[in-house]
């Protein structure tokens, strides 16, 4: 779901075609992959987020906002996604 967010944000709001063509096949292939599909609901050690697939920042925000509320504020892993670049 959050590949397919991210494909629907791109054809929306970006002029970006062959990112959004990458972005559709990525989706494809998630498809494919049980364990990815398994994970995508999960906090993402990496950085923090629960946006398994996200390669847009405020969606990854969108998509972990709840889960860190329900953590009580305090995730698992840091939140790094935050972190200014």
């Amino acid at each position: 779901m959050h590949i397919y967010s991210a494909v629907r944000w791109r054809l929306n709001f970006a002029p970006d075609v062959e990112t959004t063509r990458r972005r559709i096949t990525d989706l494809r292939e998630s498809l494919d992959d049980r364990e990815q599909q398994k994970m995508a609901g999960q906090q993402q050690p990496d950085d923090g987020s629960w946006g398994l697939g996200m390669d847009v920042w405020y969606l990854r925000l969108y998509y972990s906002v709840d889960h860190v509320k329900g953590a009580a504020g305090k995730p698992k892993y840091p939140l790094i996604f935050l972190d200014p670049y």
